[in-house]
């Protein structure tokens, strides 16, 4: 790796590419926050926060999390790390994590004291806490299933010699066969000494598929114990390689590094059934019988690596906080170079796969993706997961937006997804649903481009319906990115091991070009965004790294076309799509501004070929629309199936649906500058081509409010507003400029201190909306007093705006507007902007310099 990629990629210092050309403005990267903030702010904070009942807890949002005992931030500040935390601690914080191989602690902090934590010299930047969720799916037959199984009928090869005698050879399991991982055994052990940290929810070391058995080169027992960093700790969950964890981390280490068969007996009329499944599925020399007993290999892409289990999601599998997603990375990095440098107790680990994701505000800038690079640096692969909010553009979830992270997509197969359907609905099933013997992006897999300009993901492999393991010794179907990542991890640790033997100066970059160049195409008709550059093919990947050819540097790829595509003729778009195949999609992409109060989406002249064979799931066109937030976030319509005439109408916090339409998710939510995604796709379970005529109107309807106020981060800025007797109602908005329309996008949080200096127990602006709205019904008469906060700006100042709608009092005289006095600190220059409304509303612009 040259020396400049290494200070770009590998230092804490941000360089921020330029801007893309879908993303306006784009602020350069991260600099000192300016200091000297008043200390009467802080004072009044105090005093407001030592106000409230000790029993007030703030309700976590997902955007981080608050309470009686502080909010949790992440704070970006260089070692040692003494000095900050006597400061932490002086505020009444405490410091949870110092990291080792990132200049960051973890901290929780009492919420009136971040704007001095802010103005500390040593603090570059502050980030929230966040909670990172395992990445679900919606959709019923999307979730897990456990195959109706007797534990007794997994056999590991020494148990199943001794059933049935010799084990013949070549008998690889599909999914081996389809990535060429097989194909490389002979010349990698089959990932024999290769160690995978599956950082999960830990994995089962006495499931019986992934025993060690004394095998050259392998531990007696494969699961390597690591820590458990969950909120198991201390409770009798705790422990990563526990049978009572979550099935995730578990099945993730399955597609990795299972070895064992499913023996089904024929005489068991179940068993039968589902051996006519998969042997009408599945090539002939991925299995094999004998006598009534037919043997499936249920065998991972290494079956020889090993697994270190990192615990860090609960055994119910709900969220947690960053910062232990990245503590666990840490201390991965720390064990490889104590392995490095020859000290006790180091591991000399080659992957660590990531199958998690959330949000990304800044991609590749956030400390999570600066561990990826640390961990790169150190000499390990890191495989993220491109997550599960596709088929809308730029929806790559982090960590797959590090620089030097392997991203990867989901993709459908024929085999998996035929024997799922047919052991789900019947024989027949899979043909009549999945009609072409073609590999196809998944529908939900995380799309790119990086909001930085960056093409994403890098690659894809299986992720629909993979067969593998659940805890207590049960296999079964699960479907996502969570399990396509392990695919590319563990054609990874054959790759990772084969260097290491053979050309040992080869390094974690070099492994990933080669797996990248090596991918085999799905076909133009799927956009670079959508397929990365193409299915996994570990044969052909050690084809290359043999060469000598692949070189060892950080390549970023760029986007396959131009975004937005949309343009308005007089506030209306309209295309015709025909003859959509099954799975193929297209993207309609525009601009919601400021003004834009509704969008319209019709479909006419919809055409659905019938289906030739009777299906369960009926033919359709699949419609989904995003707003302008990106990956880990939800859609406004998700799977709406369209079979005829039909409307979707967008708003704020509304979405209307109407005519022929079924399966529909919806959330409503606030309508957000930036780009609005609509994707048309031939449901991917079609047997036949649609068709339509979507028309799309965005109507601009709103006022645009300019944000003028300053934000630094970190900022507490109080701005007091006069409630009048008798008021129904009082609306809070909060915008600012680097909204979800710009990159990076910065988040404010928008809190209510009623009359008494009492928090408002209403946490609905304390999300990554943009703008954050409160509505309070009947308000108290009096002062309220408007937080904003602002340490979740990532960029080094921003503008922000306070927009209050107070309804006129019930015994105001006719024609005469509510009184107000808004007072902004001590200032006597600060500017008032408001507009009496005939409809009996007096809407003010807070515009100035609040609380200095």
């Amino acid at each position: 790796m040259s020396s400049e990629i290494m200070r770009n990629v590998f230092t804490s210092e941000v360089k921020s590419p330029p801007s893309p050309p879908f993303i306006k403005g784009g602020l350069g990267g991260i600099s000192t926050p300016l200091k000297g903030r008043f200390a009467w702010i802080l004072t009044l904070i105090a005093v407001l926060l030592a106000a409230l009942p000790s029993s007030t807890i703030i309700a976590q949002s997902p955007s981080g999390s608050t309470g009686h005992q502080g909010i949790g931030v992440i704070i970006h500040t260089a070692k040692p790390y003494k000095k900050i935390i006597d400061a932490i601690e002086g505020m009444g914080g405490t410091v949870s994590i110092q990291y080792q191989n990132a200049d960051a602690v973890a901290a929780r902090l009492p919420s009136g004291s971040l704007d001095f934590l802010a103005s500390l010299p040593m603090v570059e930047r502050i980030e929230k806490d966040r909670i990172v969720e395992i990445p679900k799916l919606r959709g019923e037959h999307l979730e897990p299933r456990p195959l109706a199984l007797n534990p007794s009928q997994l056999l590991d090869r020494t148990a199943l010699a001794a059933k049935i005698g010799e084990i013949p050879d070549g008998f690889p399991s599909y999914i081996t066969s389809v990535t060429g991982a097989a194909d490389t055994w002979a010349e990698n052990g089959a990932g024999a000494g290769a160690i995978t940290a599956v950082i999960d929810t830990g994995t089962e070391a006495g499931h019986v598929c992934l025993a060690g058995r004394g095998d050259v080169g392998n531990p007696d027992n494969r699961v390597i114990e690591g820590p458990d960093l969950s909120p198991d700790a201390g409770t009798e969950f705790e422990g990563s390689t526990l049978p009572t964890n979550n099935f995730h981390g578990t099945f993730v280490a399955g597609v990795i590094a299972s070895d064992c068969f499913i023996v089904l007996d024929r005489r068991s009329p179940a068993d039968a059934s589902m051996a006519a499944i998969f042997q009408a599925h599945l090539p002939e020399d991925n299995f094999f019988t004998t006598g009534r007993l037919i043997m499936l290999p249920l065998v991972g892409l290494a079956p020889k690596s090993s697994i270190y289990a990192v615990k860090v999601f609960p055994h119910t599998g709900s969220g947690v906080s960053s910062s232990i997603i990245e503590a666990a990375v840490d201390h991965v990095i720390t064990k490889k170079k104590e392995h490095t440098a020859g000290l006790p107790g180091g591991l000399d680990i080659d992957v660590i796969n990531l199958s998690l994701g959330g949000s990304a505000r800044f991609d590749g800038r956030t400390l999570e993706d600066q561990l990826v690079d640390a961990a790169t640096e150190a000499g390990i692969l890191v495989v993220a997961a491109a997550g599960n909010d596709g088929p809308a553009p730029v929806s790559v979830s982090t960590p797959g937006t590090a620089f030097s992270a392997l991203t990867a997509g989901a993709s459908s197969d024929p085999v998996h997804t035929r024997i799922f359907w047919d052991v789900l609905f019947g024989p027949g099933q899979g043909h009549a649903m999945y009609p072409d013997d073609e590999i196809r992006p998944a529908d939900f897999s995380g799309r790119g481009p990086l909001a930085d300009g960056r093409a994403s993901p890098d690659i894809t492999a299986t992720g629909v319906f993979n067969l593998s393991l659940f805890p207590q010794n049960a296999t079964g179907f699960a479907s996502g990115t969570s399990f396509s990542t392990p695919a590319v991890a563990g054609g990874a640790a054959l790759l990772m091991g084969w260097a290491e033997a053979n050309e040992p100066e080869f390094g974690p970059l070099v492994i990933r070009n080669a797996m990248i160049d090596g991918a085999s195409l799905l076909g133009r008709e799927w956009k670079r965004r959508s397929q990365g550059a193409g299915y996994l093919d570990v044969a052909k990947a050690l084809a290359l790294l043999k060469s000598g050819e692949t070189r060892d540097e950080l390549r970023q790829s760029v986007p396959d076309e131009e975004i937005p595509n949309v343009a308005f003729q007089n506030g209306t778009f309209s295309t015709g799509i025909r003859e959509l195949k099954p799975g193929r999609t297209v993207d309609l992409i525009f601009e919601i501004e400021p003004s834009t109060s509704s969008v319209t989406i019709d479909f006419a002249d919809v055409s659905i070929d019938p289906n030739p064979v009777p299906a369960v799931i009926p033919n359709s066109i699949e419609v989904y629309v995003k707003g302008a937030k990106r990956g880990g976030l939800p859609y406004l319509v998700y799977s709406a199936n369209v079979v005829g005439p039909a409307r979707f109408t967008i708003g704020d916090n509304r979405v209307g649906l109407r005519g022929a339409i079924f399966g529909a998710f919806v959330d409503r939510a606030t309508m957000e500058p930036g780009l609005m995604k609509v994707t048309v796709q031939g449901d991917w379970t079609n047997n036949g081509t649609v068709g339509a005529q979507v028309t799309i109107r965005r109507t601009d309807g709103k006022i645009p409010v300019d944000a003028t106020d300053p934000v630094l981060p970190g900022d507490t800025i109080l701005v007091p507003v006069d409630v009048p007797s008798g008021t129904t109602q009082a609306s809070f908005e909060l915008g600012w400029r680097q909204n979800w329309a710009r990159f990076p996008t910065n988040d404010l949080d928008l809190f209510l201190c009623a009359p008494g200096f009492v928090l408002h127990p209403d946490f609905s602006g304390a999300t990554l909306n943009s703008p954050e709205r409160i509505t309070v019904s009947n308000p108290e008469t009096g002062t309220w007093y408007v937080m904003v906060i602002g340490f979740g700006v990532v960029t080094p100042r921003d503008a922000y705006y306070l927009d209050v709608d107070v309804s006129a009092p019930k015994d105001a005289p006719p024609g005469q507007p509510a009184s107000h006095q808004v007072v902004y600190g001590q200032s006597d220059d600060s500017q008032i902007e408001g507009s009496h409304n005939p409809d009996g509303h007096n809407e003010l612009v807070f515009r100035g310099e609040p609380c200095f």
